[in-house]
Order: C-alpha cells, then structure tokens, then sequence
C-alpha cells in the first residue's frame, strides 16, 4: 500500500489518539507488525502446543491417548538422539532415548518396533522389562499380532522369561509360524515344562531331522531325551549338554537345559552343584533357585526347601519373578512373607495385570477375603488397572462377598463385572470355571462372550461354552458354540460328539448328523449315549425300523436318569411313527420332560397328543 494511501487513512482517525499511534505504528513499522501478529499467535501456538489434546491411540485400544504438541517435537527429538547413539555403539544410551521418546508420543508403532528391535539385541535383563514388555503387548493388540511384530515381541518375551506368554501366542499359530518362530515355540514351551505338546509338536512336522541343523535345538532334544523321551540320536544326552557346557558360545543354554534335567530326574545333588557353580558364575536366575526348592520338596526334604526360602533375598527384577518367588513362598506355607512381597511389588510393577490376577488367585486360595476385598478395591482406585482388571476387580468382590455370606451383594457385584471385558481369553476362562463351580452359569456365559474377538481361535474357549451350553440347555448357543470347536478341531472326538448333539438337539442338518454319529458309533461303540444320539439322527432322516433295532439293543438299566429320559423319547417318536401307540404310552411314563431340552420338550408335546387317551 501506498504511503500516501495510508497516510489519508489515518487522517480518518486523527481525532483518536491512541488509536491513531497504534494504526501509524502498524502503517510504518514492520517491526511493530510483527510483534502485534506474534502477540495474537502465542494464545493459538499456547492452544496447539502446551494441552494433550491430539488422540494418537489406534482404533484397536479401548482407550484414549492423547499428546501435546510438545509431546510429539520432543519424541522427534529424542528419536533422533537414540538414532546417533546407536551409530556410534552407544547402545544403553540409545534405548534410554527410545523409552523417553516412547514416554511422549506411546502408541507410535515406529518407536515401539524400533525400540524393541534394540532391546532384544542389546539390552541386559532385566533392565528395560519395565518398558519393553506393555510396549510389546500394545503392539501386539494394536498390530493383530501381525506375523512381524509376533518374532520381534516373541525375542523380546524370551529374553526375559516370559515363556508362557510366547505358548500363548504361539499355540494359535502353530500351523502358520516362520521357522524361527516355530524354533522359539518348542524353547517357550520345553521351558514352560510342556512336553507333550513339546513331543506332538515335533512329531507334526514332515521333516524333523531338518530341525537338528540348528545348534540349539539339538540341544533342546537332547534335554528332551534325558528327561523326558529317549532318542536314538542322544545315547548319552547328559554327556553331551555337559560337553557344550564346557564351551563358552553355549555355556548358559546348555547349564539351564541341565538343570531342567536333573530336576526331572529328581537329582538335588546334582542340581545344587551345578546351580553352585552359575552362582559362583553369578549366571544364576530366581527361577533356577525356585526349581531347586520346589525339587527338595518334591524328593520329601520340603523343611530344606523352607529354609532356603526364608533366607532368600526378596529382591526380584521383573514381574514374572516377582509372580514366581510369591508362588514359591506360598506353597512352601510362607504365606505372609508372600503377601508382604506382592503388597510391595505390585505397585512397582502395577502395569502387569496377570501380576495383579495372581495376587488375587492366590488370596482366594488362602480365602483371605479380607485381603480380597481390599485388593478389589485397590484395583478399582489405579488408572491403569482399572483400564484392563476392572471386571475382575468385582468378581474378586463377588467371591468375597458370598464367602461372607451375603449372596445378594455377590449378584450385583457379578452383574457389574459382566458391564466390562476380561483383559484376556485365559483369566475369562478362568473366572468362568469359578463362576460355573459356584452355579453362576449366566454371569460366566457373559464373561465369554465378552471376550469372543480373543477366544474365537481357541478351542478352549468354545469348549468351556458348549459345557454352559449343556447346564442351561440353551440349545442355539450349543449349536453355536459345537460348530466352532468342531471347526477348530474336526478330528476331536469330543467336539464330534458336541457338534452331532448339537444338530440331533436343534434337529438341524439330518443328514450331517446322521453321517456324524454314524462315526461316533464306529469309534464309540460301547457308549450308550453315543448309541441314543445316532437313534435320534436316524429318525429325524426317517428312518424309523433302523432307529428301532438300535434302540433294541440297549437296555434303559444301564442307563443313567437323564439318558433314560431322552432314550425313552426317542422310543416314543419311533413308535408313534409306527402306529404301536399303546406301547408308545407305556414309554411316554419312563420320560421326565425336566431332562429333555427345550425343543425335544416341545415334541414330545406333539407326541403326546397322538396317544390313546388311558
């Protein structure tokens, strides 16, 4: 603009002075300018910069992160640090800048890969455990345990112990892992102590000798065959984890594969002086003194066992150990020393909630409904708890509440507790079992329905269901939940005979069920109620004279009440079928419609109405 254009509009304001100073200052002065514009921009940059208002958190989690903007500069630059101290081989400082970065911008899958990535290959346990596994798990949740981010989380469990989280994750891919994988799935589960899935696992591949071309898994079959099975390759399997004890590359792998041995073995001799000598070493782990005491008190010097306990320093430096020192306190009867501990270091590590499960399994154990209660509540006040045990914080309640005689507060504890989802399919298997024991069949078909996304590929889980299904007689959620555990394992038998039960209930599919329970009665032939649900097939195809010899040969004696009930049906409607009402009559007084499902109690109904008046 020019400087006569602006001098004529401030002359419109002459009569004004301060107005007039202000408008000649922003006319003249580009200084000025600026300053006023940047005046007016710090409240926005304020707004933009200083609030966590910016959601970063995934679709996948059920909760909301959100960062500032000085958050997210910060982790760019504290990204950038790690990044320089890695080039240069400083990699504790590195992975101290990945967890502050990590600290500021949490769900960044980026940081969380790269982070983790350094942990397996560089950090020292148990440093870093406290960051690098809920860092792991997120991933996991948010990724869909995506196959990449499965190895990288898998090393990263391993590293610290966390075995049976590797099975748990790996058992529902079994068929579909990467060779290195499948190499960590037999370590987690040979160190889990699975050996039979560990042998079933082995057996299911095609080529298992191309296994022993890897070093430590010969190691691992090795141990397998001292222990457990023998194998022709390993005459002398002892001999041969002594002789790769004796080389520095193998030392540790080969010393701990040793330790499982002997304690297998039930050899406390030798499991002390080789424990001894890690010790010594300071190669020694928590785990390993707890095997050694759990082996004393297995060969019967249990009061040994105690005494070492009792001299132990409580100083774990992970949650597992923590998990696992409190387990070893309470079944050598330590229990109060074992309460002291977890009062202490679950808060330390509050952020592992199967930390928190065991504190309260174990209270329920001891039933220290007390301590039930207060740990409930507990949960209930930390944020971060609340987040994933919040369900389980009111079936601890529920449990208390009913031990004290107040089933009533029981109930409405329950029914707070189906309002949210179990963090995971094993703990809502687990209170399930519980609830299912203590008659709370409703209360524990909600638990697991509010977990289906997690339990879909587990055949557990359809399992425990079908079971529910049973005591409720709710023959849709039968049919539902025997298809899917059929479908995961079609060559069980038990989910063979579900699924068949479930068509024969609902009358669904006559001629899959019929095909079904033809094959039961091939593998099953001495079972009754085998022999009673295949009669119930052949006549819902019709086939009447055969479901009639059938049920000829059985004889209702031998029978327990509820089998009695549904083969005298089934001798009902075949002989209704057959016009002989008169004796239909005689059967239809042997039936107890209590026992019989909804829908068969709807038919015998129909049936009933056919028969001769008496």
């Amino acid at each position: 603009m020019k400087p006569e254009v602006k001098e004529r509009l401030l002359g419109r304001i002459v009569d004004r002075p301060i107005l007039f100073m202000i408008g000649h200052a922003l006319a003249f002065s580009a200084w000025f300018r600026w300053a006023v514009i940047g005046v007016l921009l710090v409240p926005i940059v304020i707004g933009i910069m200083v609030p966590k208002v910016w959601v970063i958190s995934p679709p996948e989690l059920p909760w909301q992160v959100r960062i500032s903007g000085i958050d997210f500069i910060q982790a760019l630059a504290l990204r950038r640090s790690a990044e320089r101290h890695l080039a240069v081989g400083d990699y504790q400082a590195g992975l101290a800048a990945y967890r502050a970065a990590l600290d500021n911008y949490p769900t960044n899958l980026r940081l969380m890969r790269h982070f983790l990535e350094q942990v397996r290959l560089h950090a020292e346990a148990p440093r870093y455990y406290d960051s690098a596994i809920p860092q792991a798990s997120l991933l996991l949740r948010v990724t869909q345990t995506n196959l990449l981010d499965l190895d990288l989380c898998v090393g990263v469990f391993e590293k610290y112990g966390l075995d049976l989280y590797s099975v748990s994750l790996l058992s529902r891919l079994k068929t579909d892992l990467s060779p290195p994988l499948q190499m960590a799935y037999f370590r987690a589960l040979f160190h889990s102590e699975a050996m039979d899935e560990f042998q079933v696992y082995w057996d299911s591949f095609n080529e298992p000798e191309a296994l022993f071309r890897d070093d430590r898994m010969r190691l691992y079959r090795a141990a397998f065959a001292a222990g457990w099975e023998t194998d022709a390759r390993f005459p002398k399997p002892i001999e041969f984890l002594e002789e790769y004890a004796l080389d520095p590359k193998w030392e540790q792998s080969a010393s701990r594969l040793l330790l499982y041995v002997y304690a297998r073995q039930g050899d406390a001799a030798a499991y002390r002086e080789l424990l001894d000598q890690l010790r010594t070493r300071r190669l020694d782990r928590i785990v390993d003194h707890l095997r050694y005491w759990r082996l004393l008190a297995t060969v019967g010097r249990k009061a040994d066992a105690a005494k070492l306990a009792s001299e132990f320093p409580d100083m774990p430096g992970t949650a597992i150990e923590t998990a696992w020192l409190a387990q070893a306190y309470f079944d050598l009867d330590q229990r109060e020393r074992a309460n002291r501990l977890l009062d202490r270091f679950t808060l330390g590590f509050g952020y592992f909630d199967w930390l928190w499960v065991m504190y309260g399994n174990l209270q329920l154990q001891a039933r220290d409904w007390e301590r039930v209660k207060q740990l409930a509540n507990t949960i209930r006040r930390s944020d971060t708890m609340q987040q994933l045990l919040l369900a389980y914080s009111y079936y601890l309640e529920g449990r208390a509440e009913l031990a004290d005689g107040r089933p009533e507060l029981a109930a409405v504890a329950f029914q707070k507790m189906t309002s949210k989802a179990m963090p995971s399919v094993e703990l809502a298997l687990q209170v399930s079992e519980n609830l299912m024991t203590l008659g709370y069949l409703p209360a524990a078909r909600q638990v697991l329905e509010l977990v289906e996304s997690l339990g879909k590929d587990v055949p557990t889980y359809w399992d425990r269901l079908t079971a529910i299904a049973y005591e409720l007689k709710d023959g849709d959620l039968l049919m539902k939940t025997a298809f899917r555990a059929y479908k995961l394992q079609p060559k069980n038998l038990a989910t063979l005979n579900n699924y068949a039960a479930a068509l024969v209930l609902n009358r669904r599919s006559p001629e899959v069920a019929v095909r079904c329970t033809l094959e039961l009665v091939r593998q099953l032939p001495e079972r009754i109620s085998v022999r009673i649900v295949h009669a119930l097939a052949l006549i819902q195809n019709g086939r009447h004279d055969e479901a009639d010899v059938l049920l000829s040969t059985l004889s209702p004696a031998e029978m327990n009440e509820a089998d009695r009930s549904v083969y005298f049906f089934a001798c009902l409607e075949t002989l209704v079928h057959q016009g002989r009402l008169e004796l239909a009559r005689a059967f239809d007084a042997g039936i107890d419609p209590a026992l019989l499902w909804p829908r068969q109690q709807d038919r015998l109904q129909q049936l009933r109405l056919t028969l001769p008046k008496s």
